[in-house]
């Protein structure tokens, strides 16, 4: 099954799941692009790799270091294809993924069995807000004037 349908439905990117260590995250995937821990909070710390951003928590009251530091949520931008990801997800796609059109990204879905629900709509300023929610884990389709932005869960 192609990574991102997999990952709608169940919260899981290829090898990736929630709940993964930051050391096993690194192992797996090799050093972030980039990282940096999100201001104001020093739990939490968000992992680029590509296309593909990570964002990992330390519950409170944890000590320090990447052993402590648990792999929270996935988010997966659209702003630019193809997409540009870690080998260990890349080598599960099985759709070219060669546009973010609504439309096209929800033909893949109901090709695939996935069905995507309208969660949320906001109209401001003649723009068009939504949010698609895939499966039962929350995973959702984030949809700016037509366009899937990322899909997050």
């Amino acid at each position: 099954m192609d990574a991102l349908i997999e990952f709608s439905q169940t919260g899981d990117l290829g090898p990736l799941r929630k709940g993964m260590t930051a050391v096993e995250v690194v192992q797996l995937l090799g050093p972030p692009d980039s990282s940096r821990w999100i201001q104001g909070d020093d739990n939490v710390q968000r992992y680029r790799y590509g296309s593909l951003s990570l964002r990992l928590r330390r519950r409170l009251g944890d000590p320090a270091g990447d052993e402590n530091l648990l792999l929270h949520s996935l988010r997966l931008s659209f702003d630019r294809l193809p997409f540009e990801l870690p080998e260990p997800v890349a080598s599960r796609l099985e759709h070219r993924w060669l546009s973010t059109r609504l439309d096209d990204v929800l033909a893949v879905f109901h090709q695939a069995n996935a069905v995507a629900v309208l969660d949320y709509e906001s109209v401001k300023d003649g723009e068009i807000y939504q949010r698609y929610r895939v499966g039962e884990r929350r995973v959702s389709l984030n949809v700016f004037d037509g366009e899937v932005v990322d899909i997050e869960g």
